[in-house]
């Protein structure tokens, strides 16, 4: 019993991480778009520790074309997540609207460790090395989340993973305000460029061009996030870390 219950275990352990591997390594991944998260991570731990506060519950979160299609010349869009009211209060009395190439979207938001709200569905979205600030916590907010995660919210919060997931990755090659699978798609048109500009130049260099375009639209036709169920038993496993290898 103990051993069938260590294999499912270890499955879905396998999912969850296929599925992150698969969503931050794209087809469409270029060096430009890698470097800028790593480049991201960087400002922000500098940014923390040049305010004082490295030694807080802040995690910066990377969004936009970080999770997609980085341009020469773009901007880091960076989510803030923290651990108590007061470390959002204190991150926001401190911190400026930008930094660097930074934007701060909205300033910092607390976790609420009973609760999917928008930035928590992102943390469930990012590996523990694509997030700036203090990763321990990072995990904190993972287990927390699954512990009190009760069995009859399970698919509601699983809905709320997944339309986080749809409007940060299926939603690339769509326009602004597009409605898809009954979901308004808010989709800027710089990243829909981004998103044809990458696929042409990428096709042109492809041993077998129409092979890697099919490549490309299978992978926006066919990746979902596994069941929640999935999720919790891995969080759970390994004490909310997720580590994967990009």
């Amino acid at each position: 019993m103990q051993e069938t219950e260590a294999q499912e275990t270890s499955i879905c352990i396998a999912q969850y991480r296929s599925f992150i591997q698969r969503f931050w390594g794209h087809s469409l991944l270029t060096p430009i778009t890698e470097q800028a998260r790593l480049e991201a991570v960087s400002q922000f731990n500098q940014y923390l520790a040049h305010l004082g506060l490295a030694d807080r519950g802040i995690l910066g979160l990377p969004g936009g074309s970080l999770y997609s299609i980085v341009g020469p010349n773009s901007d880091f869009d960076i989510q803030v997540l923290t651990w108590t009211q007061t470390d959002a209060d204190i991150f926001n009395t401190n911190a400026g609207k930008t930094y660097g190439n930074m934007n701060f979207n909205g300033g910092a938001y607390p976790a609420k460790t009973d609760t999917l709200i928008h930035r928590v569905a992102a943390l469930l979205l990012t590996p523990d090395q694509f997030i700036g600030g203090n990763t321990a916590i990072a995990r904190e907010i993972r287990y927390g989340l699954m512990v009190r995660m009760p069995l009859s919210e399970e698919a509601y919060y699983w809905n709320t993973f997944y339309h986080y997931f749809y409007q940060h990755f299926l939603s690339w090659r769509k326009n602004r305000g597009e409605i898809i699978e009954g979901r308004t798609v808010l989709n800027s048109n710089k990243r829909a460029e981004r998103f044809w500009q990458t696929m042409m130049l990428l096709m042109k260099q492809a041993p077998c061009p129409a092979a890697f375009v099919e490549r490309v639209y299978m992978e926006l036709e066919t990746l979902r996030p596994p069941d929640m169920r999935t999720i919790k038993t891995a969080l759970l496993a390994t004490q909310g870390a997720l580590e994967v290898c990009i």
